[in-house]
C-alpha cells in the first residue's frame, strides 16, 4: 500500500511546497475567534482522556456520528468514554423566545445598575464593554440567520423597548427595528475603542425539535440558510460610514454563494484606517475544509484582495481543532502554487511567500494591535 505522505498533505507541486515550508508552516497562531472554554485555559485542563479532549461538547462530531445512525447513547448519553470515543473511531472512516426582561435584569446586576429603559440598556452594555476592554478584547460577535436591516428611530425602538420590558409581543418589523438599531449603536461602541465587529451570517438552528427538545440548543441540528443580503448589508455599513462610524469588520456567511456578493459589497466601504478594514470572513463551520477554503480564498482574490486577509480561525470548542490553521496554510500554499506553476502568478518567492506570512499571521497582528513578543 502506498505511503501517505504527511509532509506535503495537499501540497501538489513544487510552488505549493516551496511556499509551504519555507514560509508559511513556521509562522505563529493567533486564534482570534474560538468557543473554548475560557475556564479551561486559564487552569491549564490536563484532561483526563481523550473523549474529554476530543469530544467533549463537540456537536460537529456529535452530528457527523448521527449522521452514520450511532445511537445517542453513545454520543451524548451515559455511555462509559472509552466506549463513546470507540463509536467515534469507527465513524471517521466512514465519514427563541428568552424572558426579556429576566436578561436585562442580569444585565443590569453585572453592569451594577438597574436597566429601566432603552438608554440604561446601551449604558450598561457600554459599561460591559468597557469591562471587557480593559482585559483586552479586542473583537465582538453577532450571529444571524438572515441579516435584515430595518431603519427605526430612537423614539421607536424606545417604545418597541417599553413594550417587550412589559412582556408584550413583538412583531417582526419590531424586532428588526430594535435589533438593527441596537446593532447600529454597539458599532459605534465597537468603532470608539477600535475593535473589530463580526457578522456571522447564515446559519439555521436547532431544527430538529425533537432532538433540540432532549439535548438542548446547539447539540448538532443547524444547517446553512438561503436568504437575501444585499441590499441590507450595503444598508447596514453605509448608514456607519455616513457618519464615520464604521468599526473594523470581518463578514461571515454560511452561504457560500454570497462570497462574492459580500466581497463587492465590503469593497463600497473601504477606507484609508488600515488595509482591509472590511474582510470577508474566513471559510465558515461546513465550509472549514479544502473545497470550502478554496472557494472563498478564490471569491476574495478574484473581486477583492486576497494580500490583505487576516486568515484562519478555528470558531471552535476543541482544543483539537487547532491544526485548522495549518491545514488552511496547506491549501493557501496550495492555492498560489498552482498559479505560479501555471503562470499566473510570478514565480517572486519571497514576495509571493510574504504574502502567505501576511495572510497565516502578520495580517491578523496588525489588524487586531496584536503585540508581537516573538524574539
Amino acid at each position: 500500500m502506498q505511503q501517505w505522505n504527511l509532509e506535503n498533505l495537499l501540497l501538489n507541486g513544487t510552488s505549493a511546497k516551496k511556499l509551504y515550508h519555507d514560509y508559511a508552516a513556521g509562522m505563529p497562531i493567533y486564534d482570534y475567534h474560538n468557543h473554548l472554554n475560557a475556564g479551561d485555559v486559564a487552569a491549564n485542563r490536563r484532561f483526563g482522556n481523550l473523549t474529554e479532549l476530543w469530544l467533549e461538547g463537540d456537536h460537529y462530531k456529535w452530528r457527523a456520528m448521527r449522521w452514520l445512525g450511532i445511537d445517542e447513547f453513545l454520543i451524548t448519553g451515559e455511555s462509559d468514554d472509552f466506549t463513546k470515543f470507540k463509536a467515534w473511531a469507527g465513524a471517521v472512516p466512514r465519514l427563541a423566545a428568552a424572558d426579556f426582561s429576566r436578561y436585562m435584569e442580569e444585565l443590569g446586576n453585572r453592569a451594577e445598575m438597574r436597566i429601566s429603559d432603552y438608554d440604561g440598556l446601551i449604558l450598561a452594555l457600554n459599561r460591559q464593554m468597557e469591562k471587557f476592554h480593559e482585559v483586552g478584547c479586542r473583537l465582538s460577535d453577532h450571529g444571524f440567520g438572515e441579516f435584515s436591516y430595518e431603519a427605526a428611530t430612537e423614539r421607536e425602538v424606545r417604545t418597541i423597548f417599553a413594550k417587550a420590558m412589559q412582556g408584550e409581543s413583538l412583531n417582526a418589523s419590531e424586532e428588526g427595528k430594535y435589533r438593527t438599531f441596537t446593532l447600529l449603536r454597539l458599532s459605534e461602541m465597537y468603532h470608539s475603542r477600535d475593535w473589530a465587529m463580526q457578522l456571522h451570517i447564515g446559519a439555521i438552528r436547532n431544527n430538529n425539535e425533537r432532538m433540540t427538545s432532549l439535548l438542548g440548543k446547539n447539540s448538532g441540528f443547524d444547517s446553512i440558510l438561503d436568504y437575501h443580503l444585499a441590499a441590507s448589508l450595503n444598508a447596514f455599513l453605509n448608514e456607519l460610514d455616513k457618519v464615520d462610524r464604521l468599526p473594523k469588520t470581518i463578514v461571515y456567511s454560511l452561504y457560500p454563494y454570497h462570497y462574492e456578493l459580500i466581497a463587492t459589497t465590503i469593497g463600497n466601504f473601504q477606507s484609508g484606517d488600515v488595509p482591509g478594514k472590511l474582510q470577508l470572513g474566513a471559510a465558515w463551520w461546513f465550509h472549514d475544509q479544502k473545497e470550502g477554503m478554496l472557494q472563498q480564498l478564490k471569491a476574495l482574490s478574484s473581486v477583492g484582495v486576497l494580500s490583505t486577509f487576516v486568515g484562519m480561525l478555528t470558531d471552535s470548542r476543541s482544543f483539537m481543532s487547532f491544526p485548522r490553521h495549518e491545514y488552511f496554510r496547506r491549501v493557501l500554499c496550495r492555492l498560489l502554487g498552482q498559479w505560479i506553476d501555471e503562470g499566473e502568478l510570478p514565480a517572486d518567492y519571497d514576495y509571493i511567500g510574504g504574502m502567505v506570512q501576511d495572510i497565516c499571521f502578520g495580517n491578523a497582528q496588525r489588524y487586531f494591535g496584536i503585540p508581537d513578543n516573538r524574539a
